[in-house]
């Protein structure tokens, strides 16, 4: 039960964020703009799009070589669509199946392919953290209007007086010691080496660790951070070129990309939703009133970029999958063969 809401949750909060920001806009005013956009920018996003993944695909490969193992960019591409073809449909399964192909294709173990991702998710959200920064220095004062506009705190909490914030601040931090103390005495009570040589849960513990440091062991590191750069980068350009890519947003200033980057990604990492339906339209469209664009015209690019962006995704993914089908029924095939 509690699995099954877990799953519905980012479903029902993406429609209901999405029926909120698309409330009041006419289907005409939608239609229309998007009867004007520019193939021409379409297929740059995608191309882009594509060179993205080609990136996100080479630089997991790096990890992986750290660790020993040598799939080609081709699998790893391929399984890494695969994943994301899989997540979209059930929440949460995309990495089991990501590296359950890699381990099919190339026996890397689960474990520690499991690890080199959530490596690559900490390297993201690093990287994020920085354009972040990059954001509220370049963008401060559009930043600081749109705060004012839509997240204004409720009165109570402007209220507060400082020995009250002192207070929260102690009873928080004497919440975290605590609750690392009980922590502490529940892994000490627990029979932990029984269950290690029962299960193998060491061996899996060990493995999980390879992975997550994985980083530590990339035979280029400085070529693993540009190659991380470049990932992010074209996140912009994608951002850019689709707002070329309709006559109400065309005009708009490169830095624009930057702000709809910043809020989508908080909104992304604060806002549990389904493949970011619902946050994305909600706060790309707001920001975008920063830049002196009607609410309405907001709300459409957000629409049609979030569709673009899906869409490719989409196309991406299912050819992944199929790439990853059939080079598991090709190697089935072979092993057959050599057996006979």
């Amino acid at each position: 039960m509690k699995k099954t809401l877990k799953q519905l949750l980012p479903i029902v909060l993406a429609f209901a964020l999405l029926a909120y920001a698309l409330r009041g806009m006419p289907l005409a005013s939608l239609l229309d703009q998007l009867y004007k956009a520019s193939p021409l920018w379409i297929t740059v996003t995608a191309l882009v799009m594509g060179l993205q993944t080609l990136l996100r695909a080479v630089r997991w490969r790096m990890l992986l070589q750290g660790l020993g193992y040598t799939p080609s960019t081709g699998r790893a591409m391929s399984a890494m669509l695969a994943g994301s073809a899989s997540g979209l449909i059930i929440p949460g399964s995309g990495e089991l199946l990501r590296c359950t192909l890699l381990q099919r294709s190339d026996k890397v173990p689960i474990t520690e392919s499991v690890g080199s991702i959530i490596t690559e998710r900490l390297v993201d959200l690093l990287a994020t953290a920085v354009l972040l920064t990059l954001t509220i220095l370049l963008e401060s004062g559009r930043l600081l209007a749109y705060v004012r506009q839509y997240m204004q705190p409720p009165a109570w909490l402007l209220a507060m007086t400082t020995g009250q914030w002192i207070g929260v601040a102690i009873a928080f931090f004497l919440s975290v010691f605590l609750g690392i103390r009980g922590l502490k005495t529940l892994a000490k009570r627990a029979s932990v080496q029984r269950l290690s040589t029962r299960f193998k849960v060491r061996e899996r513990v060990n493995g999980f660790r390879r992975g997550l440091l994985s980083i530590r062991i990339v035979d280029s590191p400085s070529l693993y951070w540009l190659t991380t750069f470049f990932i992010h980068s074209l996140s912009l350009v994608v951002l850019t070129a689709l707002f070329r890519a309709l006559p109400v947003t065309e005009t708009l200033p490169n830095s624009a990309a930057l702000t709809v980057f910043a809020l989508t990604s908080l909104g992304s990492l604060t806002i549990p939703t389904q493949a970011s339906i619902g946050s994305y339209h909600f706060l790309a469209s707001r920001g975008l009133v920063a830049y002196g664009l009607p609410i309405l015209a907001g709300t459409v690019w957000a629409t049609f970029s979030h569709a673009v962006i899906t869409v490719v995704n989409l196309m991406f993914s299912a050819l992944g999958f199929l790439a990853a089908l059939r080079f598991l029924r090709g190697r089935q095939t072979y092993k057959v063969s050599k057996t006979l």
